[in-house]
């Protein structure tokens, strides 16, 4: 079961439980239930690796225009930016790599 079908089931459940003159409750668990069905459940590709990385604001900003300018996601363009970059210093990428061009 997916992390956003568990929280819905968990809101759905609390709510359920809650008695009627418990509106914080209500409204609590109606918020989560609302955000989880937001989330979108997407499968990665095979192969793939979701990684986090912490960046100052302005660096990000200036990726986010790189990327709207070449039409591509933010990750797809670093994952291009990095490709790119360990070609041109001789680094042979893992195998079964994509290339994302």
């Amino acid at each position: 079961m997916h992390f956003a079908h568990k929280q819905i089931k968990l809101a759905e459940s609390s709510l359920n439980n809650s008695d009627d003159g418990d509106t914080t409750t209500k409204q609590t668990c109606n918020n989560t239930q609302k955000m989880a069905k937001k989330r979108k459940i997407r499968a990665r590709a095979p192969g793939m690796t979701q990684i986090s990385i912490s960046l100052p604001e302005g660096l990000v900003g200036m990726i986010d225009e790189m990327a709207d300018a070449e039409n591509r996601n933010r990750s797809n363009f670093i994952a291009t930016v990095l490709e790119n970059l360990s070609s041109e210093r001789g680094v042979k990428a893992a195998e079964g790599s994509k290339k994302f061009g």
